[in-house]
């Protein structure tokens, strides 16, 4: 199993990014002359990522550098579908590295993004690339169900490719745990869906799974043929990590026929590449691999010289990863205290937006109660005007009726008066002509 594991440490990538036929070097040019004129906007981040993609093939420090600057640009800009796109890209360089834990965080991260974003398709190729992880871990139903949640998001978006690339991952995942029969199944259908769909990468990577397959069933001639297969497509990509892994096992296939010679040479061009590109797993397990062949075909000191730079590889990755540790504890710590400084300085700024919130408050409910009073006396003054203006006319009124009164009184006295003096005159005409 250990031995199946380390195969494995480097090729499970997802099959999601399709090669075209140019060289590489080409593309790697192109892209860097791309990214010196352009803006840091999302055009930027997208040919980071894209040339990290290609790099990853040969300088995994170098791919992984570029993805952290896509994604702390995507932060910048606030663009939250090229913080998803960087942290994959990330997540799939520290799988490449073999720092499992850390990719598994940056898959587990970017689709949460995903879906929140409800990209389907990318939420699948991150399915697809933690089933590889849980692979590696041996939780190999774990593993299924990630692949065939993938598998089926896949099928509802009609994703040849993706089908294709699921199925691949289904077939390895039963190969490793021994159910060889189902694998094959599943890594066939793969392989014509690769062909059918013209994607020479992905039948690349399948070929080698089928090859492995073989191997382990024994069947010795039909894994070299898929194996010698999947190298010559590599080789045209110059993908040099899958190359790596087609010629150590093409030097396994060797080594259990008795074909030594052809193993040796296998196994030497594995270290060359190793060695070019520094990966430092390549380098431990193909040195390992070399050390078990000089062993068993009794030439000691070269064994013993292999098994010595197996030992310095393996020390120097223990290393590497307690390095890491320490700069991942030194950072924390800078974080707490820099958290501790951003605390501190978030309770003043609380402190002073409660007191500027109590303030306001008080001025709002001052000029609050001083509008309510101004409305009661605005009321009040109003009642008493509606009041004195009703007093006026009831006065008026009054006035009226009095005025009206003392006129129809003198009206009355003037009519009183006419009658006085007429009848004064009827008595002064009767008393004349009584002394008459």
């Amino acid at each position: 199993m250990e031995r199946i594991l380390k195969y494995f440490l480097t090729t499970l990538l997802i099959q999601s990014l399709y090669f075209t036929s140019v060289s590489q070097s080409k593309i790697i040019d192109s892209l860097r002359h791309s990214l010196k004129n352009c803006k840091e906007d999302s055009s930027k981040i997208k040919l980071l990522n894209t040339l990290s993609n290609q790099l990853s093939k040969t300088n995994l420090d170098s791919a992984l550098m570029l993805s952290t600057q896509a994604f702390q640009l995507a932060e910048k800009t606030g663009w939250k579908k090229g913080i998803l796109q960087s942290i994959f890209h990330i997540g799939k360089h520290n799988y490449l590295k073999g720092a499992y834990a850390k990719a598994l965080d940056n898959y587990l991260a970017s689709l949460k993004i995903a879906e929140e974003l409800k990209i389907q398709q990318t939420q699948a190729m991150i399915m697809g690339s933690i089933g590889n992880i849980y692979v590696l871990q041996g939780a190999y139903p774990k593993a299924l169900r990630f692949y065939f949640n993938a598998m089926n998001i896949a099928e509802s978006l009609h994703d040849k490719n993706g089908i294709a690339s699921y199925y691949s991952n289904i077939g390895l995942a039963y190969a490793y745990s021994g159910e060889s029969e189902k694998a094959l199944e599943y890594l066939i259908k793969s392989l014509n869906s690769n062909i059918e769909s013209g994607n020479e990468v992905a039948q690349a990577t399948t070929m080698d799974f089928i090859g492995w397959t073989y191997t382990n069933q024994h069947n010795y001639s039909k894994a070299l043929e898929y194996l010698l297969k999947s190298l010559k497509l590599n080789e045209k990509f110059g993908d040099q990590v899958r190359i790596i892994d087609n010629l150590r096992n093409i030097g396994s296939v060797y080594i259990k026929t008795g074909k030594f010679k052809e193993a040796e040479i296998s196994l030497k061009k594995a270290l060359e590449y190793s060695i070019s590109m520094g990966h430092l797993h390549g380098i431990e397990s193909v040195n390992e691999d070399l050390s078990k062949l000089y062993d068993t075909t009794g030439r000691a000191e070269l064994a013993f010289e292999h098994y010595k730079k197996y030992i310095a590889a393996r020390d120097s990755i223990k290393n590497d990863i307690n390095q890491k540790k320490q700069v991942r504890t030194e950072m924390n710590y800078e974080f707490e205290k820099k958290e501790a400084v951003m605390k501190e300085q978030n309770e003043k700024e609380r402190v002073i937006a409660e007191e500027k919130s109590r303030f306001q408050k008080i001025i709002i409910f001052s000029v609050v109660a001083g509008l309510i009073l101004v409305i009661i006396f605005a009321g009040f003054i109003s009642r008493t005007l509606r009041t004195t203006r009703l007093q006026k006319l009831i006065i008026e009124e009054k006035q009226r009726e009095i005025l009206d009164s003392i006129h129809y009184a003198k009206r009355i006295q003037s009519a009183l008066m006419a009658n006085e003096n007429y009848i004064d005159k009827i008595i002064s005409r009767l008393q004349k002509k009584n002394d008459q």
